[in-house]
């Protein structure tokens, strides 16, 4: 692949080494990477400054809602924060903070993005932040979950588990935009595989290019909400 990744995790976990390891083993190049739960402002608008073709967010999530709480990704000590809105991010960290916009002011995400994976909870719960999502990176994959989010079960779908066909294992062999265009039913059938036996099926969720989200029910892959 010609594509290239980023990663942000705020925190430790397991699976954004495994995100790193499975896009490097597509032949994907590193563009950032933070693993890190207390990164300086500096270090995340680096992050936010560099168009990849892949990127992944790890760390707690809230939706927001209707009172004025930001669609928000976060650290265990709430102390770095990045509030997403359809046309910016504000982040803060270490007492400092940055608005950040696409087309020159600071957010460059939305001109390469393809795809995006949330590690954090709740983000695929509402159309309206799957929309607002799709609106600030772009036309894109995204890929996330409806409700809580195990790590232990994200580093499982992708390859760091027991699961022998991984979501990354599935995309082998294929090009860029072939892998992109498979990305949702890898995405999907790893989450099937990964949870047998679980009540967890209803959790995995994928978005394709077109807007289109996908679900589980039974075991089985099948059509979702449309999401603009």
């Amino acid at each position: 692949m010609d594509f290239s990744y980023s990663t942000l995790c705020l925190g430790t976990r397991r699976d954004a080494a495994t995100w790193e390891k499975g896009c490097a083993g597509l032949g994907m190049s590193k563009v950032w990477s933070i693993r890190n739960p207390k990164p300086t402002l500096t270090d995340l608008k680096n992050f936010f400054a560099r168009p990849a073709s892949w990127v992944y967010f790890g760390g707690h999530f809230i939706m927001g809602d209707d009172t004025g709480q930001k669609r928000k990704l976060y650290n265990d000590a709430i102390d770095v924060t990045i509030a997403f809105d359809g046309d910016r991010i504000s982040v803060k960290a270490g007492g400092e903070s940055a608005e950040l916009k696409p087309n020159g002011g600071g957010f460059a995400l939305q001109s390469k993005t393809w795809l995006v994976l949330w590690g954090g909870c709740s983000v695929c719960n509402s159309v309206s932040v799957m929309h607002h999502m799709r609106m600030l990176f772009g036309r894109h994959v995204l890929l996330g979950f409806n409700g809580t989010t195990d790590p232990s079960l994200v580093d499982n779908m992708l390859g760091g588990g027991a699961l022998q066909e991984s979501f990354f294992r599935r995309l082998e062999g294929l090009d860029d935009f072939a892998g992109i265009e498979a990305a949702p039913q890898a995405w999907m059938a790893a989450g099937a595989a990964a949870v047998v036996g679980t009540t967890d099926e209803s959790k995995i969720r994928a978005v394709d290019l077109g807007g289109q989200e996908w679900a589980l029910q039974g075991g089985k892959i099948v059509r979702g909400r449309k999401v603009a």
